[in-house]
């Protein structure tokens, strides 16, 4: 059992899949998950693990719990080097390993929406509510367009075509459900934050992903510039001081944005290439 399971990684989307627009995520391959037998079993998870084990043997009768149970106790546990509170999944990535080793064949038979509600009550346990989006990519280590709640899965790697991306790392962990209820209660109680975001940030966010997934051209640069502007001004926020610095620096052909909820964890650097 050590098969490799990708973490997610959201491309765009941040805060706007929550008001119904688009997201898109992909796998990213640096970063994994394993489910392997160790010669000296580490319990640091044990808690946890026993408390999880718990809300599935009760909640999900897709998988089963007992052979989970019975693998830990003969030493197999979660390998993984994504750094937990870094945006990148791993919650999902873990919870996409259960499903491949000890979800029943019936479920695994089922359409792709039906796997997705199962995963999304499994990683619920963590975050008290999940889309499913996050164990979806890992799983089937695809990236995913979502929109209006259809997840479709896409069959090709995704092309930036002239630009890269790479991970920035802000030094400290943070917690998705704390800057997701600051959004929420921002958007309630300022009105030209919420009207900002509807009407400008939304729109440019679905524009770019659907340039993204057809051919990244001219105005995909304008709307990147654009997107990073806007978070730099208006979720401010949920920006570390350090990555405000290197936001602030303003390299030509450099953008950044933020990576899943914000607040710490990893950001984004979009990077023009160079000949």
């Amino acid at each position: 059992m050590s098969e490799i399971f990708p973490a997610k990684l959201l491309l765009f989307g941040e805060y706007t899949v929550l008001l119904g627009g688009s997201a898109l995520a992909i796998p990213e391959f640096s970063y994994y998950g394993k489910w392997e037998i160790e010669d000296s079993p580490s319990n640091r998870y044990e808690k946890i693990f026993r408390e999880w084990w718990g809300y599935l043997e009760k909640n999900i009768p897709q998988i089963d719990a007992l052979a989970l149970a019975e693998d830990w106790e003969k030493g197999f546990r979660f390998s993984t080097n994504i750094p937990a509170g870094y945006g990148l999944g791993s919650s999902g990535v873990l919870s996409a390993i259960v499903m491949h080793y000890y979800g029943y064949p019936s479920i695994k038979s089922e359409g792709l929406n039906k796997i997705r509600s199962v995963l999304a009550r499994m990683e619920s346990f963590f975050h008290g509510t999940s889309s499913g989006l996050d164990p979806l990519v890992s799983y089937f280590k695809k990236a995913f367009y979502a929109k209006d709640g259809e997840f479709i899965p896409l069959e090709s790697s995704i092309d930036l075509k002239d630009w890269t991306y790479h991970l920035v790392d802000s030094g400290k962990a943070r917690e998705t459900s704390k800057w997701v209820a600051t959004f929420q209660e921002r958007m309630t109680i300022d009105m030209a934050f919420k009207e900002k975001v509807k009407d400008l940030y939304l729109p440019a966010v679905d524009r770019i992903i659907a340039s993204t997934l057809h051919d990244p051209g001219k105005d995909w640069e304008s709307e990147l510039k654009f997107i990073s502007q806007f978070q730099r001004e208006h979720f401010h926020w949920l920006l570390p001081p350090n990555i405000q610095k290197q936001w602030d620096e303003k390299i030509e052909n450099r953008y950044f944005k933020i990576c899943g909820a914000g607040g710490g964890g990893f950001f984004l650097s979009f990077e023009k290439k160079t000949d």
